[in-house]
């Protein structure tokens, strides 16, 4: 034990030493109160008492119980019989027989067999709560003050580009749109954008359109599951007198 307090203090010291040395003497108050709480404990532990224990020469014989079994004489009942014995009378009580195991299977069969064949459960399909509506979509020549300029149905390829307008309605949270152009059946571009919550959410989507471009065009309108909102042909066709 002192030995232990001798080594906690050299390291105290040298524990000390060095705070002074690298200039942090705020640590010396932590180390001396953690060093006093140590000796307290060392010294609480010493000097308790530990619980006594028994001592074995003090610990009396027990007599062994088979000696004084073997010197208790032995013991023999004796049963006691009336003079005149009585005849014993038991009164009959009628046994139901138990059903034979073949009854009891014929009704277990018969009463399962109506319920033997499960009904089919009708499939419950709900339809997606779709948030997004398309209102209104047009292809035109341009866009002014958020709003479509010359829409139609044919163009000539003397134009350099078109728009694909759309009007939407989101009522739920912001969702992904796309604006798909497809040139004879052929995808050609696509253009990705957000919807936020709005009850009229107009948006648009521009395509350069070249002078052999000349055939169907088609825009899809689709949300961010692949689902086609809506949908708008129109054609490119050779400029005339009339452009």
């Amino acid at each position: 034990m002192i030995v232990a307090l001798i080594v906690t203090a050299f390291v105290l010291f040298i524990l000390i030493t060095a705070a002074y040395r690298w200039e942090i003497p705020q640590a010396v108050k932590p180390l001396v109160i953690v060093y006093f709480l140590y000796l307290g404990y060392s010294l609480f532990t010493q000097y308790t008492p530990s619980p006594d224990t028994p001592d074995i020469n003090k610990i009396k014989s027990v007599p062994d119980s088979k000696s004084n079994i073997e010197k208790s004489p032995d013991r023999i009942a004796i049963p006691v019989i009336p003079q005149s014995p009585r005849p014993l009378i038991l009164d009959s009580i009628p046994l139901n027989k138990p059903k034979s195991v073949n009854s009891v299977e014929e009704n277990i069969k018969s009463e399962s067999e109506p319920n033997s064949k499960p009904k089919p459960e009708k499939l419950i399909t709900k339809e997606p709560n779709r948030t997004l509506i398309l209102k209104e979509m047009l292809i035109c020549r341009g866009i002014y003050k958020r709003s479509p300029i010359k829409p139609g149905k044919e163009f000539s390829n003397r134009i350099d580009s078109l728009y694909c307008y759309t009007k939407i309605s989101n009522s739920g949270s912001k969702q992904e749109l796309k604006h798909i152009w497809y040139y004879n059946n052929r995808e050609m571009t696509r253009v990705l954008y957000n919807v936020k919550p709005s009850f009229n959410y107009r948006s648009w989507s521009k395509k350069m359109i070249y002078p052999e471009n000349i055939g169907e065009w088609r825009v899809d309108v689709m949300d961010e599951d692949e689902n086609i909102l809506g949908s708008r042909s129109f054609i490119i066709a050779v400029s005339s007198s009339e452009f």
